[in-house]
């Protein structure tokens, strides 16, 4: 009963860390986007449509090399 508990209390834990990261990262993104529209319109604009589909291809990036060194550490495991 006790290890169960404690599964879950992490479980909470690690939804608890991942939902405010991304509120933090929202809020960054918010204030920066704010703080360069202020300054420079343009430079502001590439801000906020350039980082979405810059973290898309660097979380898609991410994946197809996590997927090439899993294969390249089971042959070696071999």
């Amino acid at each position: 009963l006790l290890s169960f508990a404690t599964g879950d209390a992490e479980r909470v834990g690690r939804i608890a860390y991942v939902i405010s990261m991304f509120r933090g990262a929202i809020a960054a993104l918010a204030v920066t986007t704010g703080v360069l529209l202020r300054i420079s319109i343009p430079l502001g604009l590439l801000v906020l449509f350039g980082t979405v589909p810059l973290i898309l291809l660097i979380q898609f990036l991410g994946r197809t090399l996590e997927e090439h060194s899993g294969h390249e550490q089971a042959g070696a495991a071999r």
